[in-house]
């Protein structure tokens, strides 16, 4: 039986036959996970400082701004897509 043992600050996970999930992702995996965490801080700033960090850097509904938009949208639906992968790997 193959087993880890991560230990972090106050407490120590055993992880049992752990899964290598990030082993198995691909360049576009890791992209579009990169971008659905940046789509999800940005939400948290407008939520707890009305502050839109994308509008601010690139402008208020600018062409960059929109491209930025969509490229989170479409990789949040390729993320949903692809849970059932991270679950078989």
């Amino acid at each position: 039986m193959k087993f880890q043992v991560y230990t972090e600050i106050g407490r120590t996970i055993i992880l049992v036959n752990p899964p290598h999930i990030m082993n198995s992702l691909s360049a576009i995996d890791w992209i579009a996970l990169v971008l659905v965490v940046v789509g999800g801080l940005n939400w948290g700033l407008v939520a707890a400082a009305d502050l839109d960090l994308v509008a601010v850097l690139f402008g208020d509904m600018s062409m960059l701004a929109r491209i930025v938009y969509g490229l989170v949208g479409l990789s949040a639906i390729y993320v949903a897509v692809s849970i059932p992968k991270l679950g078989k790997s």
